[in-house]
């Protein structure tokens, strides 16, 4: 079979080619994956192995291909193929070649760099996987190569390389890498670029470094908790004059709290009373926290409701998520007592609340000032419960909200403040505490207005949602009247996804029931003693073994007064939906029950006559032999028989073989021979004495067969 050669081939097969003609081709990197061996053989050459990093880290910018031989050629050096990574990891000078990216410029073209950034960072891990100890040696050989890797950090592609590297675990292959970056002062490193760099996207990405670090590191919480790293990073936020920047270092100083919580036993003095060490640092900066608060965005924001004004921040978010970690984690002792005698002072509560009131529609603003004040309100000290109420007036202003939600309920096209659940939950606690403190209930018992919202629109609210969702009505038993119209379409509509051919009997479905027997020459009958008759209720000591016992406890001669065929029944066609509900073998066909041939116990009369009632909805009538209305409603669409046997049947089955079984293969004579004798037996008897009329027919076909008219 004659196989065409793939491009590749063709162009290997030349004297003479570049390594440009093979990146141009589409399957270049699937022929390397299938270990193409004279492909690999071209590719492992030191001076394509050269060509190619170069053209991966360091491109001709003005060439008008650049990009495409820039990812091509990653493409096949990052394929994972092993000779290839190989190549690369033994030869010194083909590492040197790759980590000269670290000091060549950006090229000004900010996709490229990113992308260039990103070739450079999946070909170091894949180095550091696959061969670390030979890539440990040439980043040992490299002078200052950690501060060129930190120098590149607003490059989200070397912030993401080296956060994996840094949390690298023991029995990671890139460990010893790992080993070599914490040789040096990491932490130092990067606090160091905090207080020097203008460039934000670098400042953004070591604060983010730093707050992950805390969270997988020990020993980055032990040395950035500390008294003097602390210190530094309060004093760059007092100093900062950008608010990007201030949020970034509030969001390590939430890392550092938020991870040092533990630490605090809330049920203990702390050991540190003297308000020293970090929590005094922190306790020293509420000054700084509470004007940063008040520091309103001079910007706008165009949403589609409208124009956004005044707008939150990022720093004040950050702000408030960083108060909300430490009212958290200081709680008792003496660092606690320092950090709430601060906050009071300097009213850092009043600046909080102002928020929700300044924010109603800032769900994420309003978890973290709920955090907060709950805190307060159940803490050990009293003066921040005073404080809510005589600095911050927090009863006045929900009372407000609480009202002027009772006024705009009523009134159209008006809808309810965004800050109304946080509202509702904080004048329910405010309300629950000042019945366990003195020092909030003196103070709440005198104001009028309060106690009006608490006892009206807050017991409102209150009552709307403890309401039970969801909740299924009770059953109703049919003859009982319903309670209401929900009940009654639980009752009768239980579901639209019903199989139609399911029994009706089966599952407990009333409304199934009730179509098979509501017909009109069909009633109810609520029997409410039906279950207290003799059958049922001695059915303990009058077990039945067959299915005739069952039958015959109904029958005229031996049921009880309140049986079927007794005289309250006579000549009607009641029928106890109760009793037909219990019934075992409702699901069956009297054939089923007392055998397949002895179908005349049934009728009525005989052997297992069941009443007026049983007779005139399951038992076939001599005027249409046909079953009554109920066996059709319940069975019809089942592969139930029907009890029809004409005596024409019963003389077919008496000299024919039995019929064979549903799983059993009937042969087609056997079949027409069935068929014929049935349409026979449904013909009346003048049906078969009157003779055919066939000369008409023939008439007619004469004429259409052209005769003469």
């Amino acid at each position: 079979m004659h196989v065409t050669p793939s491009p590749i081939e063709n162009i290997l097969k030349q004297e003479s080619f570049t390594l440009h003609e093979l990146l141009e081709e589409d399957d270049l990197v699937q022929e390397c994956k299938c270990c193409n061996q004279p492909l690999l053989d071209f590719l492992v050459r030191d001076d394509t192995i050269d060509q190619l990093l170069r053209l991966m880290t360091s491109p001709d910018v003005q060439h008008p291909k650049a990009k495409l031989y820039s990812k091509k050629a990653a493409d096949v050096l990052l394929c994972e193929v092993t000779c290839v990574t190989k190549a690369i990891a033994d030869s010194a000078t083909h590492l040197a070649t790759l980590l000269g990216f670290l000091e060549q410029p950006a090229t000004g073209d900010c996709s490229g760099d990113l992308a260039l950034a990103g070739h450079f960072c999946r070909m170091i891990m894949l180095l550091s996987n696959m061969f670390p100890e030979e890539t440990l040696e040439a980043f040992s050989a490299s002078e200052g190569l950690f501060s060129k890797f930190i120098s590149k950090l607003a490059l989200d592609a070397f912030k993401d390389m080296l956060l994996q590297l840094l949390q690298a675990q023991s029995d990671d292959p890139v460990h010893l890498i790992t080993c070599w970056f914490w040789e040096h002062k990491v932490v130092s490193e990067l606090l160091e670029i905090l207080g020097s760099t203008e460039d934000l996207e670098l400042h953004r990405n070591v604060c983010e470094m730093l707050h992950d670090l805390v969270e997988s590191r020990p020993s980055v919480l032990e040395e950035l908790g500390d008294t003097e790293n602390v210190r530094l990073l309060i004093s760059l936020l007092e100093n900062s004059t950008d608010s990007d920047k201030s949020a970034n270092l509030f969001y390590v100083l939430s890392g550092v709290v938020s991870q040092g919580k533990d630490a605090v036993d809330e049920f203990d003095i702390s050991p540190d009373s003297s308000g020293g060490g970090a929590p005094g640092v922190i306790a020293g900066s509420m000054g700084t926290i509470a004007r940063l608060l008040q520091e309103v965005p001079d910007i706008e924001i165009a949403m589609p409701a409208g124009v956004i004004r005044p707008v939150l921040g990022a720093m004040r978010l950050k702000c408030v998520e960083f108060l909300a970690l430490v009212v958290r984690a200081y709680k008792t002792g003496g660092a606690a007592t320092n950090i709430h005698s601060q906050m009071i002072e300097h009213k850092v509560l009043p600046c909080v609340m102002q928020l929700l009131f300044d924010h109603p529609w800032h769900n994420v603003l309003h978890i973290q000032v709920d955090d907060i004040v709950q805190h307060c309100l159940y803490s050990t000290n009293d003066d921040l419960r005073i404080a809510l109420i005589d600095q911050g007036c927090l009863h006045t202003k929900l009372t407000e909200v609480l009202e002027l939600c009772v006024t705009e309920e009523g009134e159209p096209g008006l809808c309810r403040s965004g800050n109304l659940g946080c509202v509702v939950t904080l004048a329910q606690a405010l309300s629950e505490a000042a019945e366990n403190h003195p020092c909030l209930s003196s103070r709440l018992e005198s104001e009028t207005s309060w106690q009006t919202a608490v006892a009206g629109p807050l017991a409102e609210e209150l009552r709307k949602q403890n309401i039970e969702l969801g909740r299924q009505p009770e059953m109703v038993m049919i003859g009982a009247e319903s309670s209401s119209e929900e009940e009654q379409h639980y009752i009768h509509h239980s579901s639209d996804e019903e199989d139609p051919d399911d029994d009706p009997f089966q599952g407990g479905v009333q409304n199934r029931i009730t179509d098979a027997f509501a017909t009109a020459s069909t009633t109810f009958h609520d029997d409410t003693d039906a279950w207290t008759t003799q059958p049922i209720a001695d059915s303990s000591s009058n077990e039945w073994s067959t299915s005739s016992e069952w039958v015959a406890s109904f029958s005229n001669d031996n049921s009880g007064s309140n049986a079927f065929g007794n005289d309250e029944f006579a000549g009607s066609n009641d029928f106890n939906l109760a009793e037909a509900v219990e019934d075992p073998w409702a699901d069956h066909t009297p054939e089923e029950i007392d055998g397949p041939s002895d179908n005349s116990g049934w009728a009525e009369g005989g052997s297992f006559d069941a009443g007026p009632g049983w007779a005139a909805n399951f038992v076939v009538s001599e005027e249409a032999e046909q079953p009554g209305p109920a066996w059709n409603s319940c069975f019809e669409g089942n592969e139930s028989p029907s009890p029809v046997v004409s005596e024409e049947t019963e003389a077919g089955n008496s000299s024919t073989d039995a019929a064979p079984s549903g799983d059993a293969v009937v042969p087609e004579e056997v079949m027409e021979e069935t068929v014929v004798e049935e349409e026979t037996a449904k013909v009346p008897e003048e049906a078969q004495e009157a003779p055919a009329a066939e000369e008409p027919q023939e008439e007619l076909g004469n004429v259409g067969d052209g005769a003469d008219i």
